[in-house]
C-alpha cells in the first residue's frame, strides 16, 4: 500500500510539474488576465528558468494568450474620430496604450484590431526560456510593426530577405529547435512571398495581367484615373467575364489600386473645395452653402459635398465630410458595380449589389444609425448567409465584424460606446 501511495504521489508531482498553471482560472474578458497569468507563471518558474518545463509551460501560455486576443478583438472598440490619413498614427497611439495589457494594435482594411505583442512576450519571458527560443522572440519583435496591408507587404524587400537569412541561420545553429517549431515552413512561406513581392503568396498563385500603378504611373493625379483603371480592367477581361482570374484581379489589383489612390482626395477636388471656402464672402449662401448669413460667414458642408458630387460623380467619386469636417473621398460600390459587375462571377456581383443597396439607403447620419436594430441584424444575417453560401467568394469577415459591433454599440455608428472600450 505504501508503495502504491508513493507511486500515486509521484504521478501527482508529474502532473503538477507538467501543468503548473491553470489558465482556466483567468477570465478572458478581463483585460488584466494576461498580466495576472504572467505573474503566476513567473512565480511558478522563478527557480526553473531556462528549463524544458518552462518552455512547455510557455507554449501552453500562448494558447491562452491567443484565446485572450480573440476575445479582446470582439470587445475592444476604438474611436474613429481622426481623419483616415492619420489612422496609422492613431493605431500607434493605441498600441502604446494597450501594450501594458500585452496587446498590439494595428489598423487595416478599415478597422482597428489587436494582435499579439512580441515586445511584451520578450520583456516578460526572456529570462525564463531557453536561449534559442528567447532569441527568436527577440528577433520577432519587429513583427509588431505593420508588415502587411491588403495582402501586400508594406515593408522593404530587403527586410524580407533579412528574415529569410535569420531563420536559415537559426535552423543551422539550433536544428532541434528548428524541428520543434517548424522553421522550415516559415522559411518556405517567406521565400514564396519574396517571389511574389509585394503580394503575400497566398494571393499570388496567378499571373498579374494588369499592373495599374505601373501603367498609370504618370496619370495617378489625373481626375479620371479611376475610369482609366476600370477601362484597363474591362479590356483585359472582355473575353473572360465571370472567370476566377477576373475575380482575383478585381479583388487584389483593382480594389487595392482604388483604395490607395483615394486615401486622400484628388488635388483637383481639394482645390475646388478650397476655392469654395476662399471666395465664401462673395458667395450666395442659400445657393452654394457658403457665404454671408446673419452677418457672418457660414458653411454648409452637406451643400458643398452636393456641389462637388455633381461635378465629380462621373469620375466615380463620392465626396463627403467626416465628423471633423475633413474632406473625404471614396469610390462608391454602385459605381464599381455598374462598371465592372458584369465582368465578375455571381458571388462578386451579389456582394457588390448588396453593398451599394446599403449605401443608397443612407443608414448613417451624424455618426448614428438611422435604421432599427432589427434592420442591422438583417444586414448581419445577409453577410453570414453569404459567407456560408459562397465560402470561396469575396471575404465578408470585416462586414460581419462591423455589424456585430454595430449591434453592441447601437445607435452609434462609430463605436464610441464606453462600455465596450
Amino acid at each position: 500500500m505504501k508503495k502504491f501511495l508513493i507511486f500515486i504521489f509521484f504521478i501527482l508531482i508529474s502532473i503538477n510539474s507538467s501543468f503548473a498553471v491553470d489558465y482556466s482560472r483567468f477570465d478572458l474578458k478581463d483585460i488584466n488576465s494576461v498580466n495576472n497569468a504572467v505573474k503566476v507563471y513567473q512565480e511558478e518558474y522563478k527557480d526553473r528558468k531556462g528549463t524544458k518545463e518552462a518552455e512547455e509551460e510557455y507554449n501552453r501560455f500562448l494558447e491562452f494568450y491567443y484565446n485572450f486576443i480573440n476575445i479582446q478583438n470582439t470587445q475592444l472598440l476604438f474611436d474613429f474620430k481622426t481623419y483616415r490619413k492619420s489612422y496609422q498614427k492613431q493605431a500607434q497611439k493605441y498600441a502604446k496604450e494597450y501594450y501594458k495589457y500585452g496587446l498590439n494594435v494595428q489598423f487595416d482594411e478599415g478597422e482597428f484590431f489587436v494582435t499579439k505583442s512580441n515586445k511584451y512576450l520578450y520583456s516578460k519571458f526572456k529570462s525564463y526560456l531557453p536561449k534559442p527560443l528567447s532569441d527568436m522572440i527577440k528577433f520577432e519583435r519587429y513583427y509588431d510593426k505593420r508588415r502587411i496591408s491588403d495582402a501586400r507587404y508594406v515593408m522593404p524587400k530587403s527586410r524580407l530577405r533579412h528574415e529569410i537569412r535569420y531563420y536559415n541561420n537559426f535552423k543551422n545553429k539550433y536544428p532541434q529547435y528548428s524541428a520543434d517549431y517548424d522553421i522550415d515552413s516559415i522559411i518556405k512561406s517567406l521565400e514564396e512571398d519574396l517571389k511574389s513581392y509585394p503580394l503575400v503568396h497566398y494571393s499570388s498563385n496567378r499571373k498579374f495581367p494588369i499592373d495599374f500603378f505601373k501603367i498609370l504611373d504618370k496619370e495617378l493625379e489625373d481626375i479620371d484615373v479611376v475610369p482609366k483603371a476600370i477601362k484597363l480592367f474591362q479590356n483585359e477581361f472582355k473575353d473572360k467575364k465571370g472567370s476566377k482570374e477576373a475575380d482575383e484581379s478585381y479583388e487584389y489589383d483593382l480594389c487595392f489600386f482604388i483604395k490607395k489612390i483615394t486615401e486622400e482626395p484628388n488635388e483637383k477636388i481639394k482645390k475646388d473645395y478650397e476655392r469654395y471656402i476662399k471666395f465664401a464672402k462673395y458667395s450666395n449662401y442659400d445657393k452654394t452653402g457658403v457665404g454671408y448669413k446673419d452677418g457672418e460667414i457660414q458653411i454648409s458642408y452637406p451643400k458643398i459635398a452636393d456641389m462637388l458630387n455633381q461635378k465629380y460623380h462621373k469620375y466615380g467619386y463620392t465626396i463627403y465630410f467626416n465628423d471633423k469636417n475633413d474632406l473625404s473621398v471614396y469610390v462608391s460600390p454602385k459605381y464599381i458595380y455598374e462598371q465592372v459587375g458584369q465582368y465578375l462571377s455571381k458571388p462578386y456581383q451579389e456582394y457588390l449589389e448588396y453593398n451599394f443597396s446599403i449605401e443608397d439607403r443612407n443608414i448613417i447620419k451624424d455618426g448614428v444609425y438611422v435604421i432599427s436594430e432589427s434592420e442591422i441584424k438583417s444586414i448581419l444575417d445577409f453577410y453570414k448567409d453569404f459567407e456560408n453560401k459562397y465560402p470561396d467568394g469575396p471575404s465578408v469577415y470585416h462586414e460581419i465584424s462591423k455589424y456585430e459591433k454595430a449591434l453592441k454599440c447601437y445607435p452609434s455608428a462609430d463605436y464610441w460606446c464606453d462600455k465596450y472600450k
